[in-house]
Formats: C-alpha cells, structure tokens, sequence
C-alpha cells in the first residue's frame, strides 16, 4: 500500500495539524497503517466509509483495525454506501472502542470542527437529511470545517457552492484503472471521471482507497494512505 503525504495551508488553523486519511477498505487487513500509527505520532484517523464488503457481507477485519487504531488516536468514522448493505452493522462495537462514528453529525478536536455526511446511495431517504445537515454544517464560526463524505460526486452537486474548509472523499477506487492520471470509471461519475484522486480547488482531496471489492482489478492505481498535514 503506498503512502502519500498532502500539506496544505489554511489561516483557521490555529495550529498544525496531522492525521491519517483512510477510505474503502472493505473488510481487509490494514497493517500497514498500523504500523504508521505506531511509528508517526498523529492527531486523529479520518476513515470515510466503506468499512464492509457487501459481496462477502462481513466487515470484522475492518471492525478489528478500527478498534486497534482508536487505542492509537481518535478515530472519526463517515458512512459509506457499503454500510447501507449491512444492516447489523455493530456501531456499538465502535462506539465502545472508542470509534466516532459522524453519520450526518460533528464534533470537534483541536480546534477544528470535523463533520460526517451520510451517503444515500441505496438509501436514498437518506438525502434531505444529509443536504440539510451540509447546509448546517458550513455555518460561519470561525473555526476549520472539515467534511468527511465518501461520495465525490456530492461535491461538484452541492458541496462546492459552500464554504466548507476541506472534504475528504472516497469512493472511486481511483477510477479502477489509471491512465496518464486519468481513472477510466468511477460510480456516480461514469467514464472517464472528473474526481478520482488528489486535491481538486485546493479543498477537495479524494482517496483512492486501501482495498478492492470487485472482481475488475486494479492496474496502474495501487490502494493508498494518505499522510495530510493542515498549516
């Protein structure tokens, strides 16, 4: 899994901060970022949802690595639409770990508020809530709005008219496959899509994701963690 490291530059910030962004694992081991949690000291996790596999219908080695990371730092947990598949989901499990999960909600750390919006793919009851929830959560307080919402297409569909700081998305697997830098495919946006990875207008930054769930492989876009330091 590679690692990838994103600084960026924002006057809320009333000081640096570091954390961990993670997306998509679908029920796989996460080593790797364990090991980054023991090695590097960091400030919180960020995992954007898709913590289970709805092909296997299980999630337990993602619930393992999340409660093995909450021992580590925080841990703040956005709903992904893998999660609307699993509806045993053990957010108790979490909870008692010490796991936030932020489903359509915030809370605050370090001096920046860090907010969760529900995904409503196959849950599309979900929507009005999470477009008010948005609206609410870009208020004007002073403070850095980090949003945690797994879809990337939200963004160009009504994120990118507020004044949120930062959202953190997954989702796209990086376009599956990578071409030049350009993924091929990506659900919600189709082919050849506009959002699969990096920094977009200097405050939409989209994780490739850490695992795979479908039987298309993977080429030229290896899983990743990303390292985001905010100054």
């Amino acid at each position: 899994m590679k690692l990838n490291r994103v600084r960026i530059g924002n006057a809320r910030i009333p000081a640096p901060i570091k954390f961990l962004f993670l997306s998509d694992l679908h029920d796989r081991p996460a080593p790797e970022a364990l090991e980054l949690l023991r090695r590097e000291r960091m400030d919180f996790v960020a995992f954007t949802g898709d913590a289970v596999n709805r092909r296997s219908g299980t999630a337990e080695q993602s619930l393992r690595f999340l409660c093995e990371a909450a021992k580590l730092c925080p841990v703040f947990f956005s709903v992904g639409n893998h999660e609307n598949y699993l509806p045993d989901m053990p957010w108790d499990r979490l909870a008692a770990a010490g796991v936030t999960v932020l489903d359509n909600a915030e809370t605050e750390i370090a001096g920046l508020r860090i907010g969760g919006l529900s995904s409503w793919l196959k849950a599309e009851k979900k929507e009005p809530a999470a477009r008010h929830f948005a609206a609410h959560f870009a208020r004007e307080d002073g403070k850095f709005r980090l949003l945690l919402c797994h879809h990337p297409e939200y963004y160009p569909l009504f994120l990118k008219e507020t004044d949120i700081d930062l959202v953190l998305s997954g989702h796209a697997h990086g376009g599956q496959i990578r071409v030049l830098g350009q993924g091929l495919f990506a659900p919600g946006q189709g082919i050849l899509p506009r959002y699969t990875a990096g920094l977009h207008d200097g405050r939409l930054l989209i994780s490739r994701g850490m695992a795979n769930h479908t039987v298309v492989p993977r080429l030229f876009n290896p899983p990743e963690m990303l390292a985001v330091e905010i100054k």
